[in-house]
């Protein structure tokens, strides 16, 4: 069983740098178990064996995260012939859009699905994406969208659209031209080479 009560704490802690700071750390620990014990009554407090404080994700930890979730939709999508790859940068995009300082990284999971898994799945149902063929998905940081491309058939995922408990302003992305679609200024400025094959399809 995991809670946020005291994350708060958690993040102080981690923003001072006081990682390797002992003191700091029992200092830390002991405000959290003050708000657990102001959070839950003590009847219930007293039925868990051990309390254990976690230290806050670091980029490299949530990085694994992401690769562990992405290696578990890569072998689903083998099993239809079909090869994903990502490139760094949006794999760098999906942790940026899938943690939050409250949230940790709960949302992950549901970030790969709202920008990965979803997309790829409408795609492959209306045959875009083939058995037989590689997908390559880049993140065009600008304008916060992920684009999937396999031969002529072009799929763009916009960051923009959570669907969780978190919320995001809606300004428009710094670098985009006025009157411009957002989603084809972020295909120019990835596939610039091919968008004369085939425009993009949008995917919510």
């Amino acid at each position: 069983m995991t809670s946020n009560v005291g994350s708060q704490y958690i993040s102080a802690f981690t923003e001072r740098g006081d990682a390797g700071d002992a003191t700091a750390y029992e200092d830390m620990k002991n405000q959290i178990n003050e708000s657990l014990r102001v959070q839950f009554r003590p009847e219930f407090l007293n039925r868990i064996d051990e309390v254990i404080v976690f230290h806050a994700l670091n980029d490299a930890d949530l990085a694994a995260i992401v690769e562990l979730l992405l290696a578990d939709l890569q072998r689903r999508l083998t099993e239809q012939e079909i090869n994903l790859e990502l490139t760094p940068a949006a794999k760098s995009l999906i942790v940026r859009e899938g943690t939050d300082s409250a949230y940790g990284a709960r949302p992950l999971k549901r970030t790969i699905q709202r920008l990965v898994e979803n997309p790829l799945a409408r795609a492959i149902l209306r045959g875009e994406f083939k058995p037989g063929t590689t997908v390559v998905g880049d993140a065009d940081a600008i304008g916060g969208v992920l684009v999937f491309r396999s031969g002529d058939s072009t799929v763009v995922a916009d960051a923009g659209q959570r669907r969780d408990a978190r919320t995001r302003g809606s300004k428009a992305p710094a670098g985009a031209a006025a009157g411009a679609s957002p989603i084809d200024a972020a295909v120019d400025r990835i596939w610039t080479p091919n968008k004369a094959e085939k425009g993009p399809k949008r995917v919510n």
